[in-house]
C-alpha cells in the first residue's frame, strides 16, 4: 500500500498523473485520489484502476478508503479484515490517518515496482509525505 499526502488538490492530480504514466506494465494497479473536507468526511474525488468496469470493490484500496473514512458504524471486525485486504497493520493506519487532516488530499495506491525511490522523489518534488508498506 502506498500513500502519499498532500496539502493542494492539483499537487495530489500531478502526482496521480505520474503514477497513472508508470502504469505501463502494470506496476500501479489502483489509484484514487481522496480528499477529507472540514467537517472530516472523506470523499474519493478520482479513482483510476485496471479492474473490470473501474470497479474498485473488495479491492486494497477501497478498503483503505474505508479505513481512513473511519466510518463509527464499521465493525472491529470488519476494521481487521479491511486492514488485511489493504495489507497493512495499526501503526501504518494511525500514521497516515495523522497526517490525512481536514482540508488535505490522499493519493492511495496499490503499487508494485522494484525501484520505489523514482516514485518517492517524484511525490517529494510535489510536496508530498510518503507512507509505504513494504
Amino acid at each position: 500500500m502506498f500513500v502519499a499526502i498532500f496539502d493542494e488538490e492539483s499537487r495530489a492530480n500531478d502526482a496521480s498523473t505520474y503514477l497513472t504514466e508508470l502504469q505501463i506494465g502494470q506496476e500501479v494497479i489502483a489509484q484514487a485520489v481522496l480528499k477529507k473536507n472540514v467537517d472530516g468526511r472523506v470523499l474519493v474525488e478520482k479513482s483510476i484502476n485496471a479492474y473490470p468496469e473501474g470497479e474498485v470493490r473488495e479491492t486494497p484500496i477501497n478498503s483503505m478508503i474505508d479505513l481512513l473514512r473511519n466510518d463509527p458504524a464499521m465493525s472491529n471486525a470488519q476494521k481487521e479484515a479491511a486492514k488485511r485486504l489493504a495489507r497493512i497493520n495499526d501503526e501504518f493506519l494511525s500514521d497516515v490517518s495523522k497526517e490525512f487532516k481536514p482540508g488535505r488530499y490522499a493519493l492511495v495506491s496499490d503499487v508494485h515496482r522494484d525501484d520505489m525511490y523514482t516514485v518517492d522523489d517524484r511525490m517529494d518534488a510535489l510536496g508530498g509525505n510518503v507512507f509505504r508498506t513494504a
